[in-house]
């Protein structure tokens, strides 16, 4: 497993600063990868609740959590264990840096996947501001733009959104948390079933807030 980071992220400022590259993994990749989904540890978290600003419902595999490896970690497929040590290797922080202009080395990281199958979702929020940056990297070769799962922009919660951008594989997108981070994916409706697959990598300010997803009992 070897990601594509000859080029420098995109970087767009409205209606807030994000990054997008293309291309980090290839065909065959994505392939081999979601083939391999290790889909068997997945845990449902979810929060439906009005009082919280931020509600979603979706699954999430711990890979890492602030450095550590998790449980599931030795019992991976080798292609998600050669993924999971780029995401965490030097060189790829390295090249988050140069194309953020982000101070990220020595930040605690923690490495998730995340699976939206459907009827989940991720309401409109900012972020918690104890992140530098949020990274997600996309799995799915195809996805249909009527199947929901979009990462949507808003300028405000109040308002629609401005762009929508569809989950392409090998694409990631990359955001630090401010006040009008404002950010959601809109409900999954794959007629088929097909999951949306991310993996999503998170360094850390403060731990304080770290891991705080929640995990219904049933």
């Amino acid at each position: 497993m070897v990601l594509t980071l000859d080029s420098a992220l995109e970087e767009r400022t409205q209606p807030f600063q994000l990054f997008r590259g293309r291309d980090l993994l290839d065909d065959g990749q994505l392939d081999e990868l979601l083939a391999t989904v290790p889909t068997a540890d997945v845990a449902k978290i979810a929060v439906e609740d009005p009082k919280h600003e931020k509600q979603y419902r979706m699954n999430l595999v711990d890979l890492i959590v602030l450095e550590e490896e998790a449980p599931v970690f030795p019992r991976l497929p080798g292609v998600w264990r050669d993924l999971v040590e780029e995401l965490r290797g030097a060189e790829f922080t390295a090249w988050l840096e140069k194309s953020t202009g982000i101070e990220l080395a020595g930040l605690q990281r923690s490495i998730g996947l995340y699976t939206h199958r459907n009827g989940d979702y991720l309401s409109v929020h900012k972020d918690k501001p104890t992140k530098a940056i949020t990274v997600i990297l996309y799995l799915n070769r195809d996805w249909p733009v009527e199947a929901g799962g979009q990462f949507q922009i808003f300028a405000s919660p109040k308002e629609g959104p401005t762009e929508e951008i569809s989950p392409v594989g090998g694409q990631l997108l990359a955001f630090p948390p401010t006040d009008t981070s404002w950010h959601a994916v809109s409900k999954i409706e794959h007629p088929e079933g097909t999951e949306r697959i991310t993996v999503q990598i998170e360094y850390w300010l403060t731990t304080g807030l770290a891991g705080s997803a929640y995990r219904p009992q049933n």
